[in-house]
């Protein structure tokens, strides 16, 4: 056997017991499961990052406690050792919803902010000090979640969120909240009369392209788009004619270099995904479990193109490609034999073949699952009603799973599952409940402009029309790179958000092969454009990032 052989035959070897060993059951990290003292309730929706600004980059873990009879409540905040950090845990006045973890005053430490079922809305230190807090009333409501960005780009967060009146819950409040606890202008809050009594699910993204963050938000069967002056986004609202019921989750789904936003309906339950015309993308809608819960993004199968992967009651997980068609291999149906409730996933890597996988808590197990539908890891017995999340927690080059919930019975337990599998960031498309940290809801995949589909033979890639640039995102200047199979005729411009031309790079008869133009954006406002190259045959796009 040559050399080259041997060498092929070792590193084949060693992939396989990197799998082998990957392929059992997990073990606990050390210092794990955090079991909570005392009567309380269930652990309930973690959110995680380094709080501290660690230069070792271990991370903090922070998640809400139901309290017996709803009352009394409190917030934990966890080493990565599961250590209780000094001055926490806080009480809270009712049941908390999801937190988020922000730079609230500019000193690269991370707040604590929650918004508790009576409408209390609190940030802390990371002492467990209060830094601010906003007094709700002493009765249930339905609240969002909390959801923080730099809405106006000015380097300052802003806090959003929706709280329920008491009794009328049909009548909803969106607040939008500076950093430090006050009103963020008079455009604010919104107020308006739903048609539900549920709450308002948010997401934050820029999906008009200007820099700015839009907020997203749904109430019933009512989608709307709020510029951070208050004002409806051009072409919305959006009327679904069912209830819409999912987390709202956020990405490019299409790669036409803008952003869509996707939902689950209900009654019967069908997946949409919309995009920010508010018009439903061809394919869809597709359908769905009776309460689809949520969507997770991400590309599980290496084809540099989105898939969305939703869940919710009815024991099956299901996964589509960005055109409405189901993925090969899937629904995933857990064996349990039960009526499985599947509560949340986090996309990503997890048996080092850096195609990122599916990690999903059900009523019964967490389970562990490819691109291809099948489980890559036996499923853990482990009640968990909340979402996972998937990081590396305690910054030793591979990856942790989070989960809220147990398995003894009283399910007052945090669990964090080591993975052998190798941390790598650009593998990562979904790490928590909404995507991060803030909540925002959207992906953290971005297209590899550079991709070639490896089901194509090598001596195919010539024959095709590419087009890339560099660098991106630019300031001044990029160079578009383009190749063509042939003789033809080229048009190269640019649009911008809304469509319209203003530059013309190339324009006439090109020879074969490989080409390049340089488009100066001195005269240009930053933002997203849309480079377009049209032959007689074909027409490719890419995404241009035009920084200040």
């Amino acid at each position: 056997m040559n050399y080259s052989k041997k060498v092929l035959l070792i590193f084949q070897i060693a992939f396989f017991l990197s799998k082998l060993l990957i392929a059992q059951t997990p073990p606990q990290q050390n210092g794990w499961p955090f079991i909570v003292p005392g009567d309380w309730g269930t652990p309930y929706y973690s959110v995680i990052g380094n709080m501290n600004n660690d230069p070792d980059n271990r991370m903090e873990v922070v998640f809400g406690m139901f309290g017996q009879g709803g009352e009394n409540s409190l917030v934990y905040a966890l080493s990565h050792t599961g250590e209780i950090l000094e001055g926490w845990p806080v009480i809270i006045d009712a049941w908390p919803t999801y937190c988020a973890l922000a730079d609230l005053n500019n000193d690269s430490i991370l707040e604590i902010i929650s918004v508790t079922m009576y409408g209390t809305i609190q940030a802390w230190f990371l002492d467990g000090s209060e830094y601010w807090k906003i007094n709700g009333v002493t009765n249930f409501r339905p609240v969002s979640g909390i959801h923080v960005a730099d809405l106006n780009n000015d380097g300052q967060i802003e806090i959003v969120v929706a709280i329920s009146d008491y009794p009328n819950y049909y009548q909803k409040t969106l607040y939008v909240i500076n950093s430090d606890g006050t009103n963020f202008s008079s455009n604010w809050p919104l107020e308006f009369t739903g048609t539900s009594n549920v709450g308002i699910n948010i997401a934050l993204a820029d999906m008009d392209g200007d820099g700015d963050i839009e907020i997203i938000a749904r109430e019933s069967n009512f989608l709307n788009i709020f510029h951070h002056d208050g004002t409806s986004m051009a072409s919305w609202p959006f009327i679904c004619d069912k209830v819409i019921y999912s987390e709202l989750s956020i990405g490019d789904i299409n790669n036409d270099g803008m952003l869509e936003i996707v939902f689950g309906t209900t009654d019967p339950g069908q997946i949409f995904v919309i995009d920010r015309y508010a018009n439903i993308l061809s394919g869809w809608p597709q359908s769905a479990p009776m309460n689809p819960k949520f969507a997770a993004l991400g590309d599980i199968d290496s084809d540099n193109q989105m898939e969305i992967i939703y869940g919710g009651s009815g024991n099956i997980l299901y996964a589509f490609n960005f055109d409405g068609t189901t993925l090969e291999g899937w629904p995933f149906i857990s064996g349990t034999g039960t009526s499985e409730y599947f509560s949340g996933c986090v996309i990503g890597d997890i048996d080092g073949d850096s195609i990122p996988d599916i990690v999903a808590n059900g009523t019964t197990g967490i389970y562990f699952i490819d691109g291809s539908g099948a489980e890559i890891i036996p499923s853990i017995p482990h009640w968990c009603g909340s979402n996972p999340a998937m990081l590396d927690i305690d910054n030793d080059g591979d990856i942790e799973i989070l989960t809220c919930g147990g398995s003894s019975g009283d399910y007052q337990e945090v669990y964090m599952w080591d993975l052998e599998s190798p941390y790598n960031d650009k593998s990562i498309h979904w790490q928590m409940l909404q995507s991060d940290k803030h909540n925002t809801g959207v992906t953290s995949f971005e297209y590899d402009s550079t991709y070639v589909s490896t089901s194509e033979p090598l001596m195919d890639i010539t024959k095709k029309i590419e087009i890339s640039n560099y660098p991106n995102p630019f300031k001044e200047k990029t160079d578009i790179h383009f190749s063509i199979p042939k003789s033809t005729h080229v048009r190269i411009n640019v649009v911008d958000i809304h469509g319209y031309e203003i530059k013309v790079l190339v324009d006439k008869r090109l020879e074969a092969g490989h080409h390049q133009v340089i488009w100066n954006t001195c005269e240009f406002e930053h933002g997203i454009y849309i480079c377009n190259l049209r032959t007689i045959e074909k027409e490719v796009s890419i995404k241009l990032i035009l920084h200040e």
